[in-house]
């Protein structure tokens, strides 16, 4: 039977990390348990998806009191965008591991040799999981205290001009200057994982080549993410569609429409 408890060095461990003292040690436990490992037991309700809900709110709203404090005079599209950049995949699970999450997260067989991507969404999930622990066990104050620890840094670095960037209205306007128009289409290729949580996968398909694909929260930021790679294979092939080259992938998402050359959305990375 799967266990879902650590013993007292590693919760003491898991605390020196986080800079905080948990009064319910389970709640600690619980954030780090991935369904896969109670998935058949009679603990197969003790698993960290509640938790990652409340902490993904959470997370969100004080993300966005940093921006808003942080950036006066910028409009609310970029500071959704740049909420989504710090909130959402690649910056999360760069946490997790920085963080040294992967060693005690508690997964099932098939998670632990999962792909990389795999494991990059569930180390992202543990974040949002911890900082749902963190605000039932210590409050709201204590819980920003982490959050801004964690994130600081990245709000007062942000690269206003990538995360105002329309990569998708780029790819587009890539695809009309060509000799022979082209078309760009986004195909969503798999959505899994609970409603709250849903992972989207993205490609980016030219003249019936997958140029490159992307996974995320919502299809918008996988097709965002998506164009973006397809945008550096095409520059990094003389403005050319890659022939016959393997896909460039990343984990962060958006949404899933075919685009003709007609149609533009904002997008950003």
């Amino acid at each position: 039977m799967a266990s879902t408890t650590m013993d007292k060095p590693t919760i003491r461990a898991l605390e020196k990390i986080l800079g905080h003292r948990f009064k319910d040690k389970q709640l600690l436990v619980r954030a780090l348990t991935h369904p896969s490992h109670v998935q058949g037991t009679d603990q197969a309700d003790l698993h960290n998806q509640r938790l990652e809900f409340l902490g993904d709110a959470v997370l969100g709203m004080i993300v966005a009191h940093e921006l808003y404090e942080a950036y006066p005079d910028e409009r609310e599209g970029f500071l959704t965008k740049a909420r989504a950049s710090i909130c959402h995949g690649k910056g999360l699970t760069e946490l997790a591991r920085k963080l040294g999450l992967e060693n005690f997260a508690l997964l099932g067989r098939s998670e632990r040799v999962a792909t990389l991507q795999n494991r990059s969404l569930i180390l992202g999930d543990c974040i949002e999981a911890i900082i749902g622990a963190v605000y039932i066990d210590g409050g709201f104050r204590a819980v920003q205290k982490l959050v801004r620890s964690w994130v600081i840094e990245s709000i007062r670095s942000l690269d206003a001009e990538a995360i105002a960037f329309n990569y998708k209205g780029a790819l587009q306007e890539w695809a009309q200057s060509v000799a022979t128009p082209t078309p760009v289409c986004y195909e969503l290729v798999d959505q899994k994982g609970p409603d709250h949580a849903r992972v989207f996968t993205v490609a980016v398909v030219i003249r019936g080549q997958t140029i490159a694909s992307a996974s995320g929260y919502s299809k918008k930021d996988a097709e965002t993410l998506a164009a973006k790679m397809a945008l550096e294979c095409i520059r990094a092939n003389g403005d050319q569609v890659p022939a016959g080259s393997p896909v460039a992938t990343t984990s962060c998402g958006t949404e899933n429409t075919s685009a003709s050359p007609a149609e533009n959305s904002v997008a950003e990375s």
